[in-house]
């Protein structure tokens, strides 16, 4: 039951992302002082908040994936999402808000050189987008190793079904007598 609140929490995170960059929520708050500088403001506020709830999504499905070695069955539930999972979603994802997207660094280029100062600018979600595109195409890869073993288990599955069907002779039995029974009746049936 908890993978239908898993795919749920997906859907509604991916529809929140499309409604939030399309019609422009978030410029009413001013919450990306980033994006002030930007040739156009409101498609890097919506850039913004697509990053931030893909990354928010992707700490959420990493942490609890890896999380799901350590604890014991029973936290599968939706009892347990409800309360412990979606909480922990919803403040990572407010929690991504505050993370800036760039930031002005200074480092000195020798030690001893307190004169020579380099200034680079860190931008955490363009190196994010770069990551998450590779993630992406590997997420991809293996969802069709997936695909190729599930529909491998239902093949031998389906066959193993048909060799028991085979070695029931009974059924065979039944199946063959009512149909020459329908054939070769007392005419008492009506044939259409």
């Amino acid at each position: 039951m908890a993978r239908v609140g898993y795919v749920a929490l997906f859907f509604v995170s991916a529809a929140a992302a499309s409604v939030l960059r399309t019609f422009d929520v978030l410029s009413h708050f001013d919450v990306f002082s980033e994006c002030d500088h930007a040739h156009y403001p409101k498609i890097c506020m919506g850039n913004q908040i697509v990053y931030r709830i893909s990354f928010s999504l992707a700490c959420f499905f990493a942490l609890t994936s890896l999380l799901s070695c350590a604890v014991a069955r029973g936290c599968e539930s939706v009892c347990c999402m409800l309360l412990f999972q979606l909480p922990f979603y919803l403040g990572m994802l407010v929690a991504s808000l505050f993370i800036p997207d760039g930031e002005l660094m200074t480092r000195k280029l020798e030690p001893k050189a307190v004169t020579h100062m380099y200034c680079y600018w860190i931008d955490f979600f363009d190196g994010y987008v770069d990551l998450a595109r590779v993630a992406s195409a590997l997420f991809i890869i293996l969802q069709i190793i997936i695909i190729l073993d599930s529909a491998y288990y239902l093949r031998d599955y389906i066959l193993d079904k048909m060799d028991e069907a085979d070695r029931d002779d009974d059924a065979r039995h039944a199946l063959l007598g009512s149909s020459l029974d329908s054939t070769h009746g007392d005419g008492a049936k009506t044939m259409w």
